[in-house]
This record gives C-alpha cells, sequence and structure tokens, in this order.
C-alpha cells in the first residue's frame, strides 16, 4: 500500500454540456467509509481529487462541500491540484462567504478557512499541488503555490512536455512544523516552506506526445539533490527504446503514423525513416501499459516523509 501514488479516486464534479454537475451522494459517502476504514485499520490512504478544486467556474458552494469533506475526513490524505492557483484566497474567500450565508451550518469549515487565511494554518490532511508540463508553467505557478500555506507541497509533471529547472525555487523533503508565531512551539496545523514531492508522467491518449528520457533524469536528480521524494509515474504511449519491453509489444489503443521516431532535447520530433542526429533519442510507441514506469532499469516510487 505505502509505495502507491494513491489508493482512491474521487470525483466531486463534472462539467456536462458546459454545466457543473455533482456527483451523487453515494460517491460522497464512499469517502466517509474510506475514512472510517482507515480509522479502524491505522492507515493514513490518499485520495485524489481528479477535478480541478480551484477551476475558475466552480461554483463557491461546491467548493465548501468538497472542503468540509475534508475536513470530516481526518484519517485520509486529500491530493488536490490545480492549474489556477492565483486563485486560491479569491476562491476560498467566496466559499467562506457562502458558509457565512447559509447560517451557521458550516462552522468548523468556517474557523478551518479563517485560520488558512489569517494564521496560515493549512488543513493538515491536505497536499496541495499544481500541474507543471514544462518551464514556463512551472514559473507560473510554482511561485503562487509556495504563497498557500499547506504542510504537503507537490508537482504534478504529467505529462511532462519539456525540460523543468527547480533552481529558482525553494524545495525541502522534510515535512516539519515549523514554529508557531503565537506560541514558539512546533504543532500540527502549520506547514513548512517548499516543494516536498515531486511527481513525473508521461502522456497517454490519442495524440500522446512523446516525453524525453533526459527531462525525466533531471528532475530525479535535482529532486536527489535537494532530498525530495521523486515519484515517476509512466511514460505514456511512448517510451524509450532502452526502457521498452522485450520482445517489443505495440498496444497502443490509437492509431499511430510512426511507431517509432527521434526526439531531441529541445523536443522536436523526427520520423524513424529520417534517420537520428546526434543526441536524438528513440522512442517507441507502444502503449501506456507495456511502457511501464521503470527509468533507468528501475522504478521511482518516493513518497513524502
Amino acid at each position: 500500500m505505502n509505495d502507491e501514488l494513491y489508493h482512491h479516486e474521487f470525483t466531486p464534479w463534472g462539467l456536462v454540456k458546459g454545466q457543473f454537475q455533482t456527483e451523487d451522494l453515494e460517491h460522497w459517502l464512499d469517502v466517509v467509509r474510506w475514512d472510517e476504514a482507515a480509522a479502524a485499520s491505522g492507515t493514513r490512504p490518499r485520495v485524489l481529487c481528479t477535478a480541478d478544486w480551484l477551476d475558475p467556474l466552480v461554483p463557491a458552494g461546491r467548493l465548501l462541500n468538497l472542503l468540509g469533506l475534508v475536513r470530516d475526513t481526518p484519517h485520509l490524505d486529500w491530493m488536490l491540484a490545480t492549474r489556477h492557483p492565483k486563485l486560491w484566497r479569491d476562491h476560498t474567500t467566496a466559499a467562506l462567504l457562502c458558509a457565512l450565508d447559509r447560517g451557521g451550518i458550516d462552522d468548523e469549515v468556517i474557523e478551518l478557512i479563517k485560520g488558512w487565511h489569517s494564521k496560515g494554518q493549512p488543513p493538515t490532511n491536505l497536499w496541495l499541488g499544481v500541474a507543471v508540463e514544462n518551464q514556463e508553467q512551472a514559473d507560473q505557478r510554482i511561485p503562487a503555490l509556495l504563497a498557500i500555506p499547506a504542510r504537503v507541497r507537490f508537482l504534478s509533471c504529467e505529462p511532462l512536455l519539456g525540460p523543468v529547472d527547480l533552481g529558482l525555487y525553494r524545495v525541502s523533503g522534510d515535512v516539519v512544523d515549523p514554529l508557531c508565531d503565537d506560541c514558539d512551539e512546533r504543532h500540527e496545523g502549520h506547514c513548512e516552506d517548499g516543494i516536498h514531492w515531486v511527481i513525473v508522467g508521461g502522456e497517454s491518449g490519442r495524440h500522446a506526445r512523446p516525453t524525453h528520457p533526459d527531462w525525466v533524469r533531471s528532475l530525479r536528480d535535482q529532486c536527489g539533490d535537494a532530498d525530495v521524494p521523486f515519484y515517476f509515474k509512466q511514460w505514456g504511449d511512448w517510451v524509450p527504446e532502452s526502457e521498452a519491453p522485450r520482445p517489443l509489444v505495440f498496444e497502443s489503443a490509437f492509431d499511430v503514423v510512426d511507431s517509432a521516431i527521434y526526439v531531441a532535447a529541445d523536443g522536436t520530433r523526427r520520423p524513424a525513416s529520417y534517420g537520428a542526429r546526434r543526441n536524438d533519442v528513440t522512442m517507441q510507441c507502444v502503449g501506456v501499459k507495456a511502457a511501464g514506469r521503470r527509468l533507468d532499469g528501475r522504478e521511482w516510487s518516493e513518497l513524502p516523509r
């Protein structure tokens, strides 16, 4: 159980014909049962929220309900990722105003959001992440993530579509409760600056683009230098020839013009029939299942401590 990326998926809402629809009540009750089972077993399962919790289109009431569920399931660690970290304060403020309008039925969530805003006390079971596909997104989203109080911060570099240099940002593999400004002691409810976890993966699905192995290695090595846990989730549909299954198996669910291409470190792609240039890497389209997640002969499944 401990080396899995997450143990449950939860989809709080969906977009149907441009309108948000909340998943049925039974799905929300499943989460309560997961929490009860975790309490009984003494484990801490990770729950991946598959929706962008700070999507600009999410109504404040829906976000309020999600934060209430996080608050009511303290034995689960929630992984919430977003492409819109700059909207954190505006959206949680809107959720707070919604709770106040409801007239006292959400008092615990009101206190949660107020403590998060004014005292930097995030929910202790909430892990916050941002999607980072390339350097441009890293430069836009990581500073905004670092500005949000969080016990664990992570990067979801999936699909990784270019090299990413984390040298400008604080990275720290230790999840430590820093000194409280009020009592000068360490206790839960406060957070440590920095990035605590990096998740990397390639792209899958129709029109999937390959992930150059050097981009993955670079992030792995940066994490190693900073003592930050590194998790390599998958290659996606395209796998480097050196990591491809033997005998070669093609299991992609989609038709591709070329089952093998050359990829340069800058992401430039060339059909295999054109011939390789110096330092090009041969990538094979074998499908996400056959491609697996081995990098340099092993799997990487490091988790926050």
